[in-house]
């Protein structure tokens, strides 16, 4: 378990809250705000779970809670529309051994979908998915955090590792459960899920009803991989990155469509003006007027929370604008 402390919301000044705290966390270190570091690399963007061999996805030895850091650039209008959020992904490891070479996949195809819908979601059978590993590694076998007394190499908490390391590659694995006098941050007496932050944005579309019917909240497909031997991940049974996670047989995985609570709106614009031309032909002095009326009509049905700020309801539009003068920003 870890000392991860769920929060209604947590943004920027330029930013909304990104997940709803039923189904996810918005989060920050039991000693203050989480801070993120500065990414070592890019998102790998490729192929989905099951291209990447998995055939079911019934193991549910390893869970993956996504995780919304608070910083959202922008926000969706329509359901064709994308957004870019930064994203963490905390992992336990809920089966009686150790698991190996975890991966994460996010559901990221922002083009039209070819594949069936099914209950795994389309991080499972999907057309493109953002992937990472946990990673760095630690040093093979250590099980002691930084914390501890004397210290060891690890920081599962931190969000950029170094994580556990059971087979000596430079993938992350996740140490079995039980009971810990190690990597034990709120002294509860078991060890603490690993945390990961992805070290790009992520963009997504805005999709809703992916899971079940439209409720003004956008979904995002999700899936945890894992060998469940070591060395049966990469090249010769050793991970490299996260280019080579994928499940160790069909079932080594755990996918889902989260329901997130980032507003996705289905706004529809009209616009009608009175009188409809203006300063057209010659002799028309400047200065000639028109009254315009624009409109945005809403047609997704959702019922609001009247308890939550209005911007952050279901179906809401907050990073809605437009020009009156021709050609400015």
């Amino acid at each position: 378990m870890n000392s991860l402390l769920a929060l209604d919301r947590l943004f920027t000044s330029a930013a909304r809250p990104l997940l709803r705290t039923s189904a996810l966390l918005l989060t920050v270190m039991s000693g203050g705000l989480l801070l993120i570091p500065e990414a070592a690399h890019a998102v790998v963007t490729g192929s989905c779970v099951q291209a990447q061999g998995g055939s079911s996805c019934t193991a549910g030895d390893v869970t993956f809670i996504l995780v919304g850091l608070g910083t959202e650039t922008d926000g969706c209008l329509t359901n064709s529309d994308t957004l870019s959020i930064r994203l963490g992904g905390q992992l336990q490891n809920t089966s009686a051994n150790t698991r190996y070479d975890v991966g994460m996949y996010i559901y990221n195809n922002l083009g039209a979908e070819s594949a069936t819908a099914v209950s795994q979601g389309y991080a499972y059978n999907g057309s493109s998915c953002a992937r990472e590993a946990l990673r760095p590694a630690g040093t093979n076998n250590d099980q002691r955090c930084t914390f501890d007394s004397p210290a060891g190499s690890l920081n599962l908490l931190g969000g950029s590792g170094p994580f556990f390391n059971g087979d000596g590659d430079t993938c992350g694995d996740l140490l079995k459960v039980g009971t810990s006098t190690t990597c034990d941050s709120n002294a509860d007496g078991k060890w603490d899920d690993s945390f990961f932050i992805f070290p790009t944005p992520v963009t997504l579309k805005c999709s809703d009803g992916t899971n079940g019917a439209a409720d003004g909240f956008v979904d995002i497909p999700t899936c945890a991989t894992w060998g469940q031997n070591a060395n049966e991940i990469g090249t010769a049974g050793s991970c490299a990155d996260e280019n080579d996670v994928r499940p160790g047989t069909g079932a080594k995985c755990n996918c889902q469509n989260i329901n997130s609570n980032v507003p996705s709106p289905r706004l529809a614009l009209s616009c009608s003006c009175s009188p409809t031309t203006v300063r057209s032909g010659a002799g028309l002095s400047n200065g000639a007027s028109t009254a315009c009326t624009v409109t945005f009509a809403n047609s997704l049905t959702c019922t609001p929370n009247s308890s939550t700020a209005e911007r952050f309801r279901c179906g809401a539009a907050s990073y809605l604008q437009f020009d009156t003068v021709a050609g400015t920003p």
